[in-house]
């Protein structure tokens, strides 16, 4: 569930998304709300976790539900790191390393300490993430619809970013993407990244050689240029992020122990 607001003020909540099969929870999305502060909101309510977002923190550990930090301040992903027993994730964040100044990515500092939580960060592969120049040509564009009342993905939208993109680069490619899952390698290790591709988020901002998911084996031909190994892609791919869904649940699965022990 990409957005924690539906949750309101209710913990009880959270267990019935948890019967729905509801995986994961992003504690924000692009405003900060009743949880935690957004880095896309300049208002920033709570400077990290509100009180009730540090119940949502404990309740979805006791719960076995991941949490996710994209769309988070520093300072929530910070405070999330702390106050979580178990592993968190980055759903569809990239390297602040190649955008400086986007804090919707990630800094070497964050990723080093969600791997060293055990968590995973999933590459995001929006072009506007991947690369400073589409960065700010892609944020050129966001501006024009916003103050235009225009949908990126209306007629009249994508038109407009087709002749925009004429003369303005706003796609990357794979080759970028791989740098960015290299990046984190290079930081933390094979074991803490994985890709988180956004897709259904990004608009038109999609890579030039990676248009949908059926792409995906361009990515895995590049990984294997830069010699990594059949294990390695598999870990990318999806092993580190069964890893931490596994570790979630069996943390969850001690905590209700303890309580029960407790009662």
């Amino acid at each position: 569930m990409e957005n924690g607001t539906p949750i309101g003020n209710d913990l009880q909540y959270l267990k019935h998304l948890k019967k729905q099969g509801i995986v994961y929870i992003t504690l924000n999305h692009d405003k900060t709300n009743q949880i935690s502060d957004s880095n896309f909101d300049e208002n920033r309510e709570w400077n990290g976790l509100s009180p009730f977002g540090l119940e949502v923190i404990k309740e979805m550990n006791n719960l076995g539900i991941i949490i996710d930090i994209s769309h988070s301040t520093d300072s929530t992903v910070i405070q999330s790191l702390r106050y979580s027993k178990a592993p968190v994730i980055a759903s569809h964040s990239s390297c602040r390393y190649f955008t400086p100044g986007l804090e919707r990515n990630l800094s070497d500092t964050l990723i080093k300490a969600i791997a060293n939580k055990n968590g995973v960060i999933m590459v995001n592969l929006c072009s506007m993430f991947l690369d400073s120049i589409c960065m700010k040509n892609c944020s050129y564009l966001l501006n024009w619809y916003k103050s235009n009342g225009i949908y990126m993905d209306s007629e009249e939208g994508i038109e407009f970013a087709r002749k925009y993109a004429e003369t303005h680069q706003i796609k990357s490619n794979s080759i970028q993407v791989v740098d960015h899952i290299e990046h984190i390698i290079k930081l933390a290790g094979i074991d803490y990244v994985g890709i988180g591709s956004d897709y259904d988020g990004m608009g038109p901002a999609q890579p030039t050689d990676l248009p949908d998911v059926s792409s995906y084996p361009i990515i895995v031909v590049e990984l294997i240029k830069r010699s990594y190994s059949e294990n390695d892609i598999k870990k990318i791919l999806s092993g580190n992020f069964l890893r931490v869904w596994n570790e979630v649940i069996e943390i969850a699965d001690s905590l209700n122990v303890g309580i029960a022990n407790n009662e």
